[in-house]
């Protein structure tokens, strides 16, 4: 079955975080892009950490310091190419494996999901072994280290998506138009006419009752649910979202034995 929609606390190395350190170690390249890390941790999909001239024999380590001993149960990376490498986290004094060991060798994914027993810590070890072109420069678009949230049982319908680049049009003299835009936002309504799933009511009440951002990704790591390659639906389209609208828990028909009406409008926030 087709996964369904994921919220997760905010990124704990989010760009927000002025506490956060990353530091790349490579013995080999010629720039180990120390001075594009937080390209990162930035949410944006257009840029990316990269290093120039490095090898796969180089043994690249991206050691990230979050500023805080913090509890999380989810890696995302996305938008890297990055086959054979291993993910860890500093335990006292040594790096040790998550429950579920992340180690792959043959990692064909541009984007890579991680999910573990929660653990609280400081620090997480990246150790780069080789990518999927042999001998390329390491490249990845966002870090993602957050605590999940919870995942929908339900199938809201999607409406209203939007990718918004807040469009201004002005008729010049010359009779042709003048067009400004800026960087694309990214905003949806999940509707559900009669929602009864506990655990999917309780997810959305919590949604609203953080009033913070959180993290919404509609594709859930399974591209196969959807026919075609959509901006949106990707697996690297993660979106820091907060509700813009007030909770309304109407039951339908107005019977206390039912579910309830839920039209939940998101949009991509700052924070």
């Amino acid at each position: 079955m087709s996964a369904r929609i994921r919220f997760f606390e905010k990124n704990k190395a989010d760009l927000e975080n002025t506490s956060c350190d990353i530091q790349i170690t490579d013995a080999i390249a010629d720039n180990n892009g120390q001075e594009f890390v937080n390209f990162m941790r930035d949410r944006k999909n257009y840029t990316a950490w990269m290093t120039t001239n490095s090898t796969d024999a180089a043994l690249t380590q991206i050691d990230i310091d979050l500023g805080d001993t913090i509890q999380f149960d989810s890696i995302v990376l996305v938008g890297h190419n990055l086959k054979d490498y291993t993910i860890q986290y500093l335990a006292g004094v040594t790096y040790v494996d998550f429950n579920a060991a992340i180690g792959p060798t043959t990692d064909t994914n541009s984007t890579s999901f991680y999910p573990f027993t929660s653990v609280l810590a400081q620090k997480i070890r990246i150790i780069v072994n080789g990518t999927q072109v042999a001998n390329a420069d390491k490249r990845i678009k966002q870090f993602i280290v957050t605590q999940a949230m919870g995942q929908f049982q339900g199938w809201p319908i999607i409406k209203s998506p939007e990718i918004d680049t807040q469009k201004r049009t002005n008729k010049m003299l010359s009779g042709k138009m003048r067009v400004l835009e800026s960087l694309e936002s990214f905003s949806c309504n999940l509707d559900v006419k009669n929602w009864r799933i506990q655990n999917d009511i309780d997810l959305v009440e919590a949604i609203y009752a953080k009033r913070a951002g959180v993290l919404m990704w509609i594709n859930a790591n399974d591209a196969a649910q959807f026919a075609m390659d959509i901006k949106g639906y990707r697996k690297e389209d993660i979106f820091l979202v907060r509700p813009t609208d007030n909770y309304t828990p109407e039951l339908v028909s107005g019977i206390y034995t039912n579910g309830i009406k839920q039209n939940i409008q998101l949009a991509e926030v700052i924070s």
